[in-house]
């Protein structure tokens, strides 16, 4: 089981994986039409993959993290 600093650096990290999710998808808003197919699927690719991130970190905090959701 983490501490308490351990669960705060999770929630820190997790706070920047879905800050970089929300710019990458505002930059596929702001190019989407202008800019040529691929480009925006490897947009859309890496905002997933931060998606991702955010996912395995909750994973993580709610299984093994100090949390009230046990």
């Amino acid at each position: 089981m983490m501490d308490k600093k351990q669960t705060d650096k999770v929630k820190t990290i997790m706070r920047k994986a879905y800050e970089v999710y929300n710019e990458i998808d505002a930059l596929i808003d702001a190019i989407n039409g202008y800019s040529d197919y691929e480009e925006v699927e490897e947009l859309k690719s890496a905002r997933d993959t931060a998606c991702d991130v955010v996912d395995a970190l909750q994973y993580i905090q709610e299984n093994y993290g100090e949390n009230d959701y046990r």
